[in-house]
């Protein structure tokens, strides 16, 4: 926080000062609150109409990490949060890294049940949810999302890091997910945790080749999505980090996981947790 301070103090210290400190206070951009994403969302659209008339450098090209962090939204809302949030994420064409940790204590929408699922709150008892991990992982979700997501993988995402905690089980994740690296150029840093498999539903077969990932944490307790999926379909020549998520995983699994890459050290480790 006080270097945030810092930053919006540089930033109105004088003219010359002013551009290089907000450059530097909306590279990392940290989102707790709803009604910060229609926020952000209006000062991308101000950059990008200012950039078009070439008058400055737009601000959202220096947006290089986002972050929603235990943001909660309202039902009511969930609409326009979901479009503004596909805006964003399509404009900030230079992004590096995407991170989402829901909230431990309240549950995302169920698209089955069409009902918010939360403890009790101000506005209500269904009043408040977290981001549905269907947004960024159903294949049927928001296609303003998934198309902003598929951007930024083929423009150079580093860091895709989605923690949906509380999530409910929906349709197959997975294919969405193979389809997003599938399309990666730069991806470094994987981490997923959350999402429940569909144990009915085949898995993709498509080689899979991820030249640069170095870091790789997926908390799937089920070593079929292991066995099957990654040790068969996934390349990982670069892989240095892998995070397991029990210390109790089958050998064989992580024998046949040991052979995608030349790290030195390749064990089951502690459960998967945010960094």
């Amino acid at each position: 926080m006080v270097a945030i301070r810092a930053l919006k103090a540089s930033a109105l210290v004088c003219k010359a000062w002013h551009g290089p400190a907000t450059e530097s206070l909306y590279t990392h951009v940290v989102i707790r609150r709803m009604g910060q994403i229609p926020a952000l969302a209006r000062t991308v659209a101000l950059s990008v109409n200012l950039e078009s008339q070439n008058r400055v450098t737009g601000l959202h090209r220096h947006i290089k990490r986002i972050q929603l962090h235990e943001c909660l939204i309202l039902r009511a809302c969930a609409d326009a949060i979901c479009g503004d949030l596909g805006f964003i994420l399509e404009q900030c064409a230079s992004l590096e890294a995407l991170v989402v940790r829901t909230h431990l204590s309240f549950f995302p929408m169920n698209p089955d049940l069409e009902q918010w699922m939360i403890p009790h709150g101000a506005f209500g008892e269904t009043a408040w949810s977290n981001f549905p991990g269907a947004w960024f992982l159903d294949p049927t979700g928001p296609v303003g999302v998934h198309y902003a997501i598929e951007a930024r993988c083929l423009s150079g995402l580093r860091t895709l890091d989605l923690a949906f905690l509380n999530e409910p089980p929906f349709r197959p994740w997975i294919p969405q997910l193979h389809h997003y690296l599938s399309l990666q150029t730069s991806l470094t840093t994987l981490r997923l945790t959350g999402p429940h498999l569909d144990m009915h539903a085949p898995f993709p077969t498509d080689p899979l080749v991820l030249p640069h990932l170095a870091d790789l944490a997926i908390d799937v307790h089920d070593a079929t999505f292991w066995h099957e999926y990654v040790c068969r379909a996934w390349s990982l020549p670069a892989l240095a980090r892998l995070r397991l998520p029990t210390p109790f995983f089958p050998a064989a699994v992580a024998a046949a996981l040991a052979a995608l890459t030349c790290a030195r050290v390749f064990a089951p480790s502690s459960p998967c947790t945010p960094a």
